[in-house]
């Protein structure tokens, strides 16, 4: 369930994970309040994109995620500019003033409608969104992305809803593991193995280098047409928070 924002914006307590969603749908002057927020490299970016709806969906994920993270160092009382570091894979994180990492951990995703941000202290996690309306060749992306356990698992659901219910929940699942790992294209997509069932989001096995030595994964229900996952790498999340960070027409 998002709940609305409160009127203090929420403070990111040891132990937590707070999740925000926020619309990708912008009017024209939504559009260029998310552009001004936006760093320069961040503009410059934006302009490469060849179709305006995208470059508009990414400035609008990415200004979310700016003003989401601004307002959590100022809830920590750390009203610090934001200044981002990336791994060597290009996972971004919080850097303080003497370009030290900060402990806020942060990871974000859109699709469709909808742009996900997940905050947690100290530990890494990452978050996926995916939306499920998209006509792609489902089999084709599933012999590509899925381990062969995972393929036969999927193959043998049943053809229409179900299936393509699946495949998104395997998608989404993956993809927020490798996020929260910040291997990024390095890692193989068939080197672990998640589950499809629902209400049932875990990692079944690993079989890379570089496995977290704890970690949980959690689905999100997002809206009925988009799944999302999360992962965090500890053995337990803690409370999780999610928050309508700027509602849009979705279905409840």
């Amino acid at each position: 369930h998002w709940e609305p924002l409160p009127a203090d914006f929420p403070s990111l307590q040891a132990g937590e994970v707070h999740i925000f969603r926020a619309s990708l749908r912008r009017d024209p002057a939504q559009a260029a309040r998310d552009r001004a927020l936006l760093a320069p490299d961040e503009r410059a970016r934006a302009d490469r994109f060849i179709r305006a709806a995208h470059a508009r969906e990414w400035s609008a994920a990415r200004a979310a995620l700016r003003s989401i993270l601004s307002q959590t160092l100022r809830a920590r009382r750390r009203p610090l500019p934001l200044r981002l570091g990336a791994n060597a894979h290009g996972k971004p994180h919080l850097l303080d003033e003497l370009g030290e990492r900060l402990p806020v951990r942060f990871n974000l995703s859109h699709s469709g409608h909808w742009a996900l941000c997940a905050l947690t202290l100290d530990d890494e996690l990452g978050v996926d969104v995916e939306w499920s309306a998209r006509a792609e060749d489902l089999g084709k992306l599933a012999r590509y992305a899925f381990s062969r356990d995972e393929f036969a698992r999927w193959e043998a659901c049943e053809i229409g809803g179900e299936r393509a219910h699946a495949f998104f929940r395997i998608w989404s699942r993956k993809e927020a593991y490798i996020k929260a790992l910040g291997l990024g294209l390095s890692l193989d997509l068939k080197a672990f193995d998640v589950s499809l069932e629902a209400h049932d989001a875990r990692l079944i096995q690993a079989r890379h280098e570089g496995a977290p030595q704890a970690m949980c994964m959690r689905d999100l229900s997002v809206d009925a047409q988009h799944a999302g996952a999360l992962v965090v790498c500890r053995r337990d999340p803690g409370p999780i928070f999610c928050w309508d960070f700027s509602p849009g027409p979705h279905d409840h």
